[in-house]
């Protein structure tokens, strides 16, 4: 997150427009949450990467998983 620091709004801005290219939403309020989890055993995923992890496991691979929502009560 460091990195992304000195970008914030021209990053939130790119996700904002983004967002509303792939899904077509207009929208007023814009929420999302961001997470991470790990994979264990031999499967084999291209997107899974090794990197930072808060729960230690540096000897995994993990994706990132995002969320966006808003203020609509349906899944999009």
């Amino acid at each position: 997150m460091a990195k992304a620091t000195p970008n914030k709004t021209a990053l939130e801005l790119h996700l904002k427009q983004r967002l509303g290219e792939l899904f077509a939403l207009k929208y007023d309020l814009l929420l999302y949450d961001v997470t991470s989890t790990c994979f264990e055993g031999e499967a084999a995923n291209d997107l899974a990467i090794y990197g930072y992890s808060r729960d230690k496991r540096f000897d995994c691979k993990q994706i990132c998983i995002a969320l966006g929502y808003d203020r609509r009560p349906a899944c999009r």
